[in-house]
């Protein structure tokens, strides 16, 4: 088979080299930038995803692998405070090093490769039997194809910049601090024994009421040099003498692409061009290095290229969903970095660990136990920390309480609270059990009417809403409407909580509960508890500790 693969970063290459070995098929790249140009500095590889890789072509791996540096911790400095977290497996690399690795490796196996050249689909088409479409974020394949492949990319509110630094830092490390409008982050890791990536990322209004705008009318290549000396500035004290380094160094504006479809006839698309996902998780070059794996396996093992097409993105595109779900939620943490403020640096090491709802603090504990964890309650906050037990008012109906529980009621029971054999005294809650899907003044009217008659019935006893976090519909869009109505609820009628539950284990509904605790909380300054199933407990343990959350109930008797 003739392959034609747009793009020359570490995707294609992977994807080429394999198919040589694999098949014998004849590739050719092309790459639109010359040899051994690249932007970035260094690239990092989580131990799972070199595990995955090193099982497709374990000499070439090893072979990157060689030329770049590994940690095992993860640091956290604020203030001149510094918190460490260890038990972690990472390494990176020098981009330009790991391309003339696989450079090296894909000429060897009989790849050519063409740098300096730009190609157009539809034009290689004629003499190949497919078009690998490895040509980034920026896709003019996607775009050419957009009826096909229908993408949609959705922009965040922060604002970053890429740099290198000209020393190591020993580790994986987590940067904050004040540039005089706010607080700044950076995210910086070593990736050669000399050097080390900075990236620089705040929210917008930081940026602008800094000075700086996105600025396009750079001529491409060249760094901001008036950012740069803001940055090595602000982050002077962590640099410690380093100094920073440019590399087309310019405020950027992360979009995140999603495409309906990922091949057209003849046509398929590879990494970036595919998907993106937040740098904050470190994914991307993995995540086209493994969709090269996966799909050169299929184009192996299926004779009709669009049945290997389809077995592609159907093996590839749950993999992907979730890292995009883990690194949406961690692209929300910078977005509202400004909540750090006031936090010490032990719990905003706990944050950051936690940011992407994946990792609960029972796997940190076992990783590290030294892990520093405060558990005393934020001061000036209800001790909401205990865990308490939350069912149905029909629950409580059919059962003895010899505990204090929380009792969650819908709208047509109210009239039967007064009626039910339990004992109120044993409720140290009530919540109106709402809908994400609810909005609209009459539905805020309506649920405000509704809680005041629960005051009237039961007195002082605290009392809020809960909400079912839903599995369907992007979180982002969920906690939009939730936070929405909520705050307009805040306006009609007094809520001492907002309670949000979830009962299945998939991540998206996770994700989303923990989300919408955070934004209640951090965003609506009201008291947020974590509902969960007793045996999904650990993560409200872990929301509770990391100050997303005030208290955690367990629900029984729901489904």
């Amino acid at each position: 088979m003739r392959v034609a693969c747009l793009g020359g970063g570490p995707g294609g290459l992977f994807l080429a080299l394999l198919l040589r070995r694999i098949g014998g098929h004849q590739v050719d790249v092309f790459d639109r930038l010359a040899e051994d140009a690249t932007y970035g500095f260094g690239v990092v590889l989580s131990r799972m995803s070199v595990a995955r890789l090193r099982s497709a072509a374990k000499d070439v791996m090893d072979d990157v692998l060689s030329q770049g540096v590994r940690w095992q911790s993860v640091q956290t400095r604020f203030r001149g405070a510094v918190a460490q977290s260890s038990g972690h497996d990472f390494c990176a690399v020098e981009r330009r090093a790991m391309l003339r690795v696989l450079r090296n490796h894909a000429a060897s196996a009989g790849v050519r490769i063409s740098h300096s050249c730009r190609r157009d689909h539809a034009d290689l088409l004629s003499g190949y039997d497919i078009v690998v479409a490895a040509d980034g974020a920026g896709s003019a394949t996607r775009t050419q194809l957009a009826n096909y492949f229908r993408p949609a990319i959705k922009f965040g509110s922060t604002r970053y910049v890429w740099f290198g630094a000209d020393r190591p830092f020993a580790c994986m490390t987590f940067l904050l601090a004040d540039g005089g409008h706010g607080l700044l982050g950076a995210h910086v890791y070593p990736y050669s024994p000399m050097r080390s990536t900075f990236l620089v990322e705040a929210p917008a209004q930081v940026w602008r009421e800094s000075g700086f705008t996105a600025d396009d009318l750079l001529a491409p290549g060249r760094t901001d040099e008036r950012l740069l000396s803001y940055c090595q500035e602000v982050f002077a004290d962590d640099l410690d003498g380093a100094t920073l380094i440019g590399n087309g160094s310019r405020l950027l504006s992360f979009g995140e692409v999603r495409n309906e479809r990922w091949s057209a006839p003849r046509v398929v698309l590879l990494g970036d061009a595919a998907h993106t996902a937040h740098f904050s998780v470190g994914s991307g070059t993995s995540m086209a290095m493994e969709d090269a794996a996966e799909l050169a396996s299929c184009l192996s093992r299926f004779v009709d290229t669009e049945e290997a097409f389809r077995a592609y993105e159907a093996a590839r595109r749950p993999v992907v969903s979730d890292i995009q779900l883990a690194a949406w939620a961690s692209s929300q943490y910078w977005e509202q970095l400004h909540s750090e403020a006031e936090r010490d640096v032990d719990e905003i090491l706990l944050r950051l660990l936690t940011r992407t709802g994946q990792t609960d603090l029972d796997l940190l504990r076992r990783i590290d136990p030294a892990l520093p964890v405060r558990t005393a309650p934020p001061s000036g906050k209800n001790d909401w920390s205990e865990m308490s037990l939350a069912m149905p008012l029909s629950q409580c109906a059919q059962r003895s309480l010899d505990a204090p529980i929380a009792v969650l009621v819908r709208a047509h029971e109210i009239d039967e609270i007064g009626s039910c054999p339990s004992s109120n005294p044993q409720w140290s809650a009530v919540a109106l059990v709402l809908d994400c899907n609810q909005e609209g003044t009459q539905a805020v009217s309506e649920a405000a009417a509704h809680l005041s008659k629960l005051r009237r019935l039961l007195g002082g006893i605290s009392m809020g809403v809960f909400y079912l976090a839903h599995a369907t519909g992007l979180p982002q869009v969920v906690i939009e409407r939730v936070s929405a109505f909520a705050a307009a609820l805040c306006k009609l009628v007094q809520l001492d909580f907002v309670s949000i539950g979830c009962i299945d284990a998939l991540s998206t509904s996770r994700t989303t509960q923990m989300r919408l605790c955070e934004f209640v909380r951090s965003e609506l300054g009201l008291t947020s508890i974590y509902a969960c199933l007793p045996a999904q407990d650990n993560h409200g343990r872990t929301h509770v500790a990391a100050a997303r959350a005030d208290g955690v109930w367990l629900l029984q008797g729901l489904s």
